[in-house]
């Protein structure tokens, strides 16, 4: 049986150096390319002979990173695929925080997997869904809520606040945008997505005078902040709760500096 080809995005917005984890990992992972973000680092064709992409080239948002993080990574790479030489499964991992798989081919070729992305596993007193939507300030909370609910179907949204919300004494995928798909399975996640991103931050800051808009350092990625837990969402309802060939990993590799 032949390997499934395979690409995993670094998102990244600097030049790494040559103690940064980014690095090793590379040399260590030969299915891991950077990916710079938001018009940074334009100048950089390759590092350690890997080829570098750039997401604001093509058909792209690279302009909205500054609000809404990695997933002017995740559209540039759906909407110019063929520039990754269409593979059958596409990853996306941070700068300083990666997938701890040994072998990933032997991964994908024995389980046939659909999604698989990183967990967490969470205690009878501890509630993942809560501890996004509660997790920072009033504010944040009340944008959160009223975002989702606008974003969303209603279906969707009951099932979130009725479903995903009362998770206890489980494992659930806890993404931070972290994830490798089947080239379909990660379209149809684009699909999903992507409207739903752009439709909040139109609500968010082409309005200044609305009672979301926050003009500081978090208020200004307060979309991408939330695109992470509408990515967990999204993995949760459409494989862990099918059982749908899926798995979680339960540890990745980071760097805390």
């Amino acid at each position: 049986m032949t390997n499934p080809t395979l690409k995993i995005l670094a998102c990244c917005h600097k030049q790494p150096t040559s103690n940064d984890l980014l690095i090793n990992m590379l040399n260590s992972n030969k299915k891991l390319y950077p990916i710079f973000l938001g018009n940074n680092c334009n100048n950089i064709a390759s590092i350690n002979n890997r080829i570098v992409y750039h997401d604001n080239v093509g058909d792209n948002i690279s302009y909205l990173n500054p609000h809404i993080n990695e997933f002017t990574g995740i559209y540039w790479a759906w909407k110019n695929y063929d520039k990754l030489d269409n593979p059958e499964y596409i990853g996306f991992c941070h700068y300083r925080r990666f997938f701890n798989i040994n072998d990933i081919n032997e991964l994908l070729n024995n389980t046939n997997i659909k999604c698989l992305s990183i967990c967490q596993s969470f205690t009878n007193s501890f509630n993942l869904g809560w501890f996004f939507l509660f997790q920072q300030d009033v504010k944040f909370t009340h944008i959160r809520i009223k975002l989702l609910e606008q974003v969303l179907s209603n279906e969707e949204f009951e099932l979130f606040l009725n479903g995903m919300c009362k998770i206890s004494s489980n494992i659930v995928p806890f993404s931070n945008n972290m994830f490798i798909m089947k080239k379909e399975e990660f379209f149809k996640y684009c699909e999903w997505m992507h409207p739903k991103v752009i439709n909040m931050y139109n609500i968010l800051y082409n309005n200044q005078q609305n009672d979301y808009y926050i003009n500081d350092k978090t208020g200004k990625r307060y979309v991408g902040y939330i695109t992470e837990l509408l990515t967990m969402f999204y993995l949760w309802k459409t494989f862990y709760i099918k059982n749908n060939n899926s798995i979680l990993l339960k540890n990745v590799i980071q760097d805390l500096s």
